[in-house]
């Protein structure tokens, strides 16, 4: 409808609504007629403005419920841990508490180098993923690299049980720490939270050539004392785990022992090497 069609209808209108018999100003009609236009446009803007903001409204609602839904759960991390990446979960491990004793009468140091190259982390793990039965991550932590240039990460993962194909969470140390596994469905563990390690535990070694041992220590462990045969090195552990280069052969005599902070011992173990 334009304009001028709305402008004679108003004038109609008031017009017939004008007493009969009376005189009536032109001039007053027309802006009667004028101002009923202004008042019906104005209420067609404001609800065609309301119904407008109310589907924008529902819309941004209906987008940030999406949102939250779609918002990835981030990573619960322990204390002294670093987030490195989350698609998988990537952590830098937690480093050992700082000795307060002097450790200058342990031998010598064979310190874990940082690693947080998530290329090279993601590489460390990759070749037990191909050995899994259906892996499922759920989460890398890095624990660094040997003095002979190991990559260390511990993979906890998801994966079936050979033989009756049950799910088994699993808890891996690499290269060489050897892994552990439980079924989620063992009323003994949480499934919901990562398998831990038992530092009632001995070493993990490697005998007749150059190798790693590892072992899971105490989370209070400052400093772990490896001693082959007299001579004597030490590590300050990262998440709970020390690695040492070793080339133990058979007969070669192996003691560890971890200490605390102030030096007081936590937990030993003693071995003779067998090359079997």
């Amino acid at each position: 409808m334009s304009l001028e069609t709305r402008i004679r209808s108003g004038l109609r209108a008031a017009a017939a609504d004008e007493p009969a018999g009376q005189p009536t100003d032109i001039d007053e009609v027309k802006a009667a007629a004028a101002k009923r236009v202004r008042r019906d446009r104005s209420l067609r803007f404001a609800t065609t403005g309301i119904a407008l903001l109310t589907v924008v409204l529902v819309v941004a609602n209906l987008v940030a419920i999406n949102q939250e839904e779609r918002a990835p759960v981030a990573p619960v991390l322990a204390e002294g841990e670093t987030l490195l990446a989350t698609d998988p979960v990537i952590v830098q491990g937690a480093p050992a508490p700082e000795p307060v004793f002097d450790t200058d009468s342990l031998g010598v140091e064979q310190p874990l180098t940082a690693l947080s190259d998530t290329r090279r982390i993601e590489a460390a793990a990759a070749l037990h993923l191909q050995m899994a039965s259906d892996p499922d991550v759920l989460r890398i932590t890095s624990v660094g690299t040997t003095t002979g240039g190991d990559d260390i990460v511990i993979l906890h993962l998801y994966e079936n049980s050979p033989g009756d194909g049950r799910r088994l969470q699993t808890r891996c140390v690499i290269p060489s720490g050897g892994c552990a596994g439980e079924l989620v469905d063992d009323p003994s563990i949480d499934p919901t939270e990562l398998l831990q390690p038992d530092p009632r535990d001995g070493p993990t070694h490697e005998v007749g050539g150059p190798g790693q041992l590892t072992w899971d220590v105490p989370l209070n462990a400052a400093v772990v004392v490896l001693t082959v045969n007299g001579g004597s090195v030490w590590q300050r552990p990262i998440a709970g785990v020390v690695v040492f280069d070793t080339v133990l052969v058979d007969g070669d005599r192996f003691e560890g022992e971890s200490l605390d902070e102030r030096g007081n011992p936590l937990t030993s173990f003693a071995f003779t090497a067998r090359d079997e």
